[in-house]
């Protein structure tokens, strides 16, 4: 109870600005296998990161602004969202006021989400509604593919996905590894472009 309302008055001390985003964070102690990518993805990624799952924004700037409803599929529309905000001269302002992120994503469901993510990520860049600046995994794309190598990249780290997952689906996650194979899912998705 004390939390709550200590939480909604932080957001109350800043009602004067059109934007808050209170963000999120991990929950304190680590699930088991094979929970564990879900969490530590929350901890190391996405706690400093822009999300829509905890912010407040003035009504008249949400009517202008809102969330495209093109996007019916998961991933990426959070990106475009505070893009746009951005680009209609809104500043976000982020304040220490997080949710805690208690999702029971087992490795694999947030592996196939993550992919959705990543497909739904591929849709917008086609549609020209994000480009490059907006997200690292098409900035690492590009270089791949710049160089010749995206195709050869996906290929390669794809071929060892059963391996990944293993790894992914254990009580010790390796992030680095998870950048890699939605790097690679990513290149798999425009290796014939």
């Amino acid at each position: 109870q004390m939390c709550i309302r200590y939480s909604l008055l932080r957001y109350l001390d800043n009602l004067n600005l059109d934007v808050i985003v209170g963000g999120m964070k991990a929950k304190k102690l680590k699930p088991a296998k094979p929970f564990t990518l879900r969490w530590l993805y929350t901890k190391k990624r996405e706690e400093s990161a822009l999300c829509s799952s905890n912010f407040l924004i003035s009504k008249t700037v949400f009517v202008e602004n809102g969330f495209d409803e093109s996007i019916v599929q998961y991933g990426y529309e959070d990106v475009l969202f505070f893009k746009h905000l951005k680009q209609n001269g809104y500043a976000i302002h982020l304040i220490h006021n997080p949710v805690i992120h208690d999702s029971h994503d087992e490795a694999s469901k947030f592996i196939a989400k993550t992919e959705l993510g990543l497909q739904n990520l591929d849709r917008l860049i086609k549609e020209q509604k994000l480009q490059e600046d907006d997200s690292q995994i098409l900035k690492h794309f590009r270089t791949l593919k710049k160089i010749g190598l995206s195709s050869f990249f996906g290929g390669l780290i794809m071929s060892f996905r059963g391996i990944i997952f293993k790894n992914l689906s254990s009580s010790k996650p390796s992030l680095r590894l998870f950048d890699f194979y939605r790097l690679a899912y990513f290149c798999t998705l425009n290796s014939n472009k």
